[in-house]
């Protein structure tokens, strides 16, 4: 098949992505990768770019034997041909983390992440977006796995550095205080939790409006907190 006829199979999956038909763009990718394997070979570029997005379609379908495989390959190759640093080996680990994650083996994940959080810290810098996104990541993994004082410290790793290089209404930084009070309100620090609910739910209400999901979500979290903080109040003995 040409090349054009490659560029319409890829404008086709993408568009069904973009639609959510994920079933018909898994197969017009699926075709898009046998084409270019055929006519690049397997560890050219385009063709490692092709085997990754339908490893994506397959996470996003739930099919995460076939995810784990694709992305598993796609860094396997990547890391032999580019280094095991370089900045699409790195994108390749932290999906195969992921596709870790959602199977529940979160040893594994978060072996990953952390992997992937270190080499970009040194290429790129602590404070740089993308590290960030590689610390939250690896917090959400401990988190899910309770080791929640881990957590803990790599969320507010990521706070603090979202809010000196983002500003304190950025939609990332207020992700990174919902996480944050999530992981609080599980080590049962209530007061601390409360105000950072009540800090996400502001920056969300404010910068999606109060009626979209994620001030809705943040609000549902608040106030789970705030009942759970009341209880625990009046379970306290009085004095007279």
């Amino acid at each position: 098949q040409s090349e054009a006829g490659v560029s319409s199979l890829i404008d086709t999956w993408i568009v069904l992505r973009d639609l959510e038909r994920l079933a018909e763009a898994l197969v017009e990718c699926d075709e898009v990768l046998g084409t270019r394997t055929s006519l690049l070979g397997e560890e050219h570029p385009e063709t490692l770019t092709s085997r990754s997005h339908l490893a994506t379609i397959y996470h996003q379908l739930g099919d995460l034997t076939r995810a784990g495989t694709g992305h598993r390959r796609v860094l396997e190759i990547r890391s032999h041909v580019l280094g095991p640093r370089h900045a699409e080996t790195l994108i390749s680990r932290s999906n195969l983390a992921k596709v870790y994650q959602d199977l529940g083996e979160l040893d594994k994940a978060i072996d990953e992440h952390r992997t992937v959080l270190r080499d970009r810290a040194s290429a790129l810098g602590h404070e740089h977006r993308d590290t960030l996104m590689s610390r939250s990541l690896l917090a959400s993994a401990l988190h899910l796995a309770g080791r929640l004082e881990e957590a803990e410290t790599e969320h507010r790793a990521v706070l603090l550095g979202r809010l000196s290089e983002l500003g304190p209404t950025h939609l990332d930084t207020a992700v990174s205080r919902h996480r944050l009070a999530s992981v609080l309100h599980d080590l049962n620090r209530l007061p601390e939790a409360v105000s950072e609910y009540q800090a996400a739910r502001d920056a969300y209400a404010e910068l999606l409006g109060a009626s979209s999901p994620f001030a809705r979500a943040a609000a549902s979290d608040l106030a789970l907190a705030e009942r759970a903080l009341r209880a625990e109040h009046a379970r306290r003995p009085s004095h007279p």
